[in-house]
């Protein structure tokens, strides 16, 4: 089985000595993930839940970096707003300008396809984003069932060099706070349970149509061959068969089949164990987000 051709997460193998030294910086900054506080465990964590008219991206080159950070991005905006009490409905980011920004901190010039998690971190934290509905950007449009840019309009934003200083500007009101490496299926838990979303990128290649299982039943996936590729994990739950299951949103619009629903799943993602989940934080880069000082404990009751 092989996978669609339109990835683009960089693995460490295939990075210039120059991409591994500057990923080493980045994340040398960082300090290690911790939760602040004490928490009591929920039976699950579905932070998709927060966001509003929930639509699963649709990638059309290799962009899933940028992809796989706008939607981890637009959750934790969502709760966010919600913490805050706000009536707001947080639109989805528009993860062109730092996907962009991030190739060229990698020394990618021009247009192109490709990136690494750390470095659209690193352009997230210094550069921001800008919200979708800004009226100078693109807009994104509804594409069997998922939202997209187009090709034209991805291929364009990743010259990061070329992004106009007045969208700089502007998106620097929208900067992330902190992030931390996500080492193993217990601390990404502990990130989701408190509020914080992963992205997540590894070779861990699963079924294009993961198999409905369990009870109660959920689309559940499996590694079954390897590319590199950048998702996020929006969701935890205790399931009474499978145990420690965690919800992977990907950016291939709804090609995987519909959930039966019974943790309200979105479209366009897949449950997979916590051995899978293991096995995507040692291959690759896990990482979360936080627009606190660190990782507070946050206490979301409605999610237990």
């Amino acid at each position: 089985m092989s996978g669609p051709s339109n990835l683009g997460w960089i693995p460490p193998c295939d990075r210039t000595a120059e991409q591994i030294e500057m990923d080493a910086q980045i994340q040398s900054r960082w300090d290690p993930f911790k939760i602040r506080g004490k928490y009591k465990e929920p039976s699950s964590a579905l932070l998709y839940r927060f966001i509003h008219d929930h639509k699963p991206f649709y990638q059309m080159t290799g962009s899933c970096v940028g992809n796989g950070l706008g939607m981890a991005l637009w959750c934790l905006e969502s709760i966010e707003v919600n913490q805050l009490g706000q009536l707001e409905n947080p639109v989805c980011p528009f993860w062109l300008l730092p996907y962009g920004k991030s190739r060229e901190l990698a020394g990618m010039s021009g247009r192109g396809e490709g990136s690494f998690g750390s470095a659209a971190i690193e352009a997230l934290m210094k550069f921001g984003t800008l919200p979708s509905n800004d009226p100078s950007v693109p807009q994104p449009k509804l594409v069997d069932g998922g939202l997209t840019w187009g090709e034209a309009a991805e291929m364009t934003w990743s010259d990061g060099a070329a992004i106009k200083p007045a969208f700089l500007l502007r998106s620097k009101k929208y900067t992330l706070q902190t992030s931390a490496r996500i080492k193993s299926w217990q601390d990404a838990k502990a990130a989701l349970i408190n509020g914080y979303p992963l992205t997540c990128a590894s070779n861990w290649g699963g079924e294009m149509a993961p198999p409905i299982t369990g009870n109660p039943a959920v689309i559940l996936n499996r590694r079954v061959t390897q590319w590199g590729h950048q998702m996020c994990c929006l969701a935890w739950a205790d399931h009474p068969e499978l145990k420690d299951i965690f919800w992977i949103q990907n950016s291939w619009g709804v090609c995987h089949g519909k959930s039966p629903g019974n943790y309200h799943e979105p479209e366009g993602g897949f449950w997979i164990t916590a051995k899978d989940m293991q096995w995507i934080c040692d291959d690759g880069e896990v990482f979360s987000l936080s627009n606190f000082e660190g990782f507070p404990v946050q206490k979301l009751d409605w999610l237990i």
